[in-house]
């Protein structure tokens, strides 16, 4: 069974489900997600945690480079409109 095939079975399955395993799945679903959010977090170096700490921590203090600004230089370098 591939990726496809497991998620629409996962998907018939849950539309079957009364309200209150509705939301133990779904509680379910976010643990999961979350851990897996941090695992990857906890997987890095502590070198490239630190570099990512440092960056959020640059944003926080207004010293980031909005999107937009760096879009608009680019289109502007390259003639895009």
């Amino acid at each position: 069974m591939n990726t496809t095939d497991l998620k629409l079975t996962i998907m018939r399955q849950v539309d079957t489900l009364e309200d209150d395993s509705l939301k133990e799945v779904l509680t379910y679903i976010q643990q999961k997600l979350t851990s897996q959010q941090l695992n990857g977090f906890d997987a890095l170096s502590e070198d490239q945690q630190k570099a990512i700490q440092q960056a959020q921590q640059s944003i926080k203090e207004g010293k980031g480079i909005p999107h937009q600004k760096i879009v608009d230089k680019y289109k502007t370098i390259y003639g895009i409109s």
